[in-house]
């Protein structure tokens, strides 16, 4: 039997916003595990260090530095967690919609 639907290249929105989600967890999970699991380096301290930063700086917005302590340093490790999430799931679903135009164009070339 033919099948009658159009053949879609590359993923859907929710399909990109999905395996963007899990793309952002599976990083963040690397970002927080590199300095316990890794053995020490320069390196590896400065890609976790910038890594880190965007998170870093929406959750220092809400809790200052000084202010880091008893529920506070609770709440900035919460809000560094989402706030670490949301970027790296807005970076993976342009990354993902890039490669996703960009296998539309190879297969419209091909056509």
């Amino acid at each position: 039997m033919i099948d009658a639907r159009p053949e879609k290249p590359g993923l859907t929105q929710t399909g990109r916003l999905l395996r963007s989600i899990l793309l952002a967890i599976a990083t963040v999970g690397l970002i927080t595990l590199a300095p316990s699991k890794l053995p020490y380096s320069p390196m590896r301290d400065q890609i976790v260090n910038y890594a880190s930063r965007p998170g870093q700086a929406i959750a220092d917005f809400f809790y200052p530095g000084d202010e880091r302590s008893g529920m506070a340093l609770q709440y900035w490790t919460l809000i560094f967690a989402v706030s670490s999430g949301l970027f790296y799931s807005a970076v993976w679903y342009c990354v993902l919609w890039l490669f996703g135009a960009n296998l539309m164009t190879r297969q419209a070339k091909r056509r």
